[in-house]
């Protein structure tokens, strides 16, 4: 009698580093399309900018370089010294330290174009140091609207940590 292995058998082994392969394949594959996303390897793009708002070459070429999102610094600081009037070597030294650097320049912009009619170091600053840039711009400008606070009340009311506008949002 013939000893018969079955068809499974002898199909399954070769067939297993393949698949593994695959699978491993199309799982890289969106871990790779999320980091084409966030490359922003422009440095040319950020010395231009950073050069356009009047920064020194030496302390430009410095900050682009060691950037992680070197475009998007140069952004934010021509934005804001262009958009608010903010002396380009504050934008920068705030811009430079943000993860976020183009919400860093919204939220400024945001501000500036809401509340104030001169330049105000302290609303970069404040944008800067804020984890949610945009929520803090949105804190400042509605609590400002809505309370009829001065500027620099409500930019240090909505930087303090586990403030809560009562007169805006009463208590439940």
């Amino acid at each position: 009698m013939r000893n018969f292995q079955p068809i499974c058998d002898r199909i399954r082994w070769p067939l297993l580093p393949m698949s593994m392969v695959s699978t491993l394949a199309l799982l890289a594959l969106p871990a790779a399309a999320a980091n084409d996303a966030f490359s922003d390897d422009n440095f040319f793009a950020c010395t231009a900018d950073l050069l356009e708002a009047e920064i020194d070459v030496s302390a430009a070429a410095a900050a682009c370089s060691s950037s992680r999102y070197p475009e998007a610094l140069g952004a934010c600081v021509l934005d804001v010294a262009d958009f608010t009037g903010i002396a380009a070597a504050d934008a920068l030294s705030v811009c430079q330290r943000s993860r976020q650097p183009t919400q860093v320049a919204d939220c400024t912009i945001d501000i500036h174009d809401s509340l104030l009619l001169e330049p105000r170091p302290l609303a970069l600053e404040y944008c800067g140091r804020s984890l949610l840039p945009e929520r803090y711009a949105t804190c400042v400008i509605d609590l400002s609207d809505a309370a009829e606070l001065d500027a620099d009340e409500t930019l240090t009311r909505c930087i303090r940590s586990g403030y809560r506008p009562w007169e805006v949002a009463p208590r439940l």
